[in-house]
C-alpha cells in the first residue's frame, strides 16, 4: 500500500516522534498504513530490500513530507539529504519545528523561504492536512491534541541532544545538501526531458519524423556523429568517381577531371556514364551524379545533411574546438574531412 504521509526525523528524536505519530493517528483519524515513521514501524521494510532504497521510494511516492526539525535533524545527514529530496521534488512540505529551536534556525537551509509552523501549534498543523484532503472529528482532535501538548515538555526532554560539530563540519553538510539539492534539479529535468522525448516518438508515425525527433535530443558532437555515421553508410556503395562527383556538386561546383591526364579516372567515368550513373559533358569536363539511382540520391541526402550541418555550426566555438582537438583538422567539409571521418578519397578536380 502507498504511504501518503512520509514522516522525516532523527532516530534520537524517537521518543517525540512516537508521541507525535500516535495524535495524528488517533487525533486526526489517519491509519498507521497511510504513515511512513521509519522509527515508529520500521517503515514496513521487507525483509533483504535496501534501507536507503526503501526510504526513497517512499519518499518519491508520499503525498505529503512532515518535517519534525529538531537539532538532531539538522545534525544528520540522512534527514537533510531527505530534505534536498523533498524540496528537489517539489513535495507537499510541512516542516514543524521542535522547541528550543527557532524560526532563524532554518536560515541556512532550502526551508528559508517556507512557512514553518511550532510544534506547539497543532491547530495550524491540523489546517494544512485539511487543505489536502483529510477530514476528521474535531471532538477527536481536541482530546488527543490536548494530551499530546501535555506531554510536549516531558517528551522532549527525553531526546538525546546531539554531538556539537564544528563549524567546517557544518559547513560542508550544507553544501552536500546543496549538491544534493542541485543533482536532483538536473535529474528532474533530464526525466521532463526524456518524457517528452518518448511522447513525442509514441505520436510520431513517419520513420523520417522519428529520426528529427532523436536527433532534436542529441547534443551539436551526438549530432555530428551521428551524420557522419549515417554518411559513411550511404558512401559505402559507391565508386570513386560517384563520391568525387557528389562531393564538388554538394559543395557547389562540378566535378573536372583532367581528360588530357587523369586516363584512368576518365575510364572509370565514362562506364558510369554507360551506367547512367554519372552525367558526363566531355567537351566541358563536367561530371555530375545521377540521382535516379536510389543509392545515390541516398547517398547526396546524407553528405548534404552533414554538409549543411557543418556549416550551420559555425558559431558552434566547443564543437569546433572540440573537432580539432580529436581529429588534428579543423571542422570544415573538405576532401581531408572526407579521407579521415568518412574514410573516402576524392579525386582531384580542375
Amino acid at each position: 500500500m502507498t504511504k501518503e504521509i512520509f514522516i522525516s526525523h532523527a532516530s534520537a528524536d524517537k521518543p517525540l516522534v512516537d508521541g507525535f505519530v500516535r495524535f495524528i493517528r488517533l487525533g486526526m483519524d489517519i491509519r498507521n498504513e497511510k504513515i511512513y515513521c521509519i522509527t515508529y514501524n520500521n517503515g514496513d521494510i521487507p525483509s533483504g530490500d535496501s534501507f536507503t532504497e526503501h526510504i526513497k521510494v517512499n519518499i518519491n511516492n508520499a503525498e505529503i513530507i512532515i518535517l519534525l526539525i529538531t537539532p538532531n535533524f539538522l545534525n544528520s545527514n540522512f534527514c537533510m539529504a531527505e530534505l534536498g529530496a523533498a524540496w528537489a521534488m517539489d513535495k507537499k512540505i510541512i516542516p514543524i519545528i521542535v522547541p528550543p529551536l527557532k524560526f532563524d534556525t532554518l536560515e541556512s537551509t532550502p526551508l528559508k523561504a517556507r512557512q514553518v509552523i511550532r510544534l506547539e501549534d497543532i491547530d495550524i498543523f491540523a489546517d494544512e492536512l485539511r487543505k489536502s484532503g483529510y477530514e476528521f472529528a474535531i471532538s477527536l482532535f481536541n482530546k488527543y491534541g490536548e494530551e499530546f501538548k501535555s506531554q510536549l515538555d516531558t517528551l522532549i526532554n527525553k531526546i538525546e541532544s546531539p554531538k556539537n560539530v564544528s563549524v567546517k563540519e557544518y559547513e560542508s553538510l550544507k553544501n552536500e545538501v546543496i549538491l544534493l539539492v542541485e543533482k536532483s534539479q538536473r535529474d528532474r529535468q533530464k526525466i521532463d526531458k526524456l518524457e517528452e522525448y518518448c511522447g513525442k516518438l509514441e505520436i510520431a508515425k513517419d520513420p523520417s519524423d522519428v529520426i528529427e525527433i532523436k536527433k532534436s535530443n542529441m547534443d551539436s558532437w551526438e549530432q555530428l556523429e551521428e551524420l557522419v555515421d549515417e554518411a559513411k553508410a550511404a558512401l559505402s556503395p559507391l565508386s570513386r568517381e560517384v563520391i568525387s562527383a557528389l562531393f564538388y556538386q554538394i559543395k557547389g561546383g562540378v566535378f573536372r577531371p583532367n581528360i588530357q591526364t587523369d586516363y584512368d579516372v576518365w575510364d572509370g567515368v565514362r562506364r558510369l556514364k554507360h551506367e547512367e550513373r554519372l552525367l558526363v559533358d566531355e567537351e566541358e569536363q563536367e561530371v555530375t551524379v545521377n540521382r535516379e539511382y536510389p543509392e545515390i540520391n541516398e547517398a547526396y541526402n546524407a553528405l548534404n545533411q552533414l554538409y549543411m550541418f557543418i556549416e550551420d555550426s559555425s558559431d558552434d566555438i566547443e564543437l569546433h574546438q572540440t573537432f580539432k582537438k580529436e581529429y588534428k583538422i579543423p571542422l570544415s567539409f573538405h576532401m581531408n574531412f572526407v579521407k579521415v571521418l568518412l574514410k573516402k578519397v576524392v579525386y582531384v578536380s580542375l
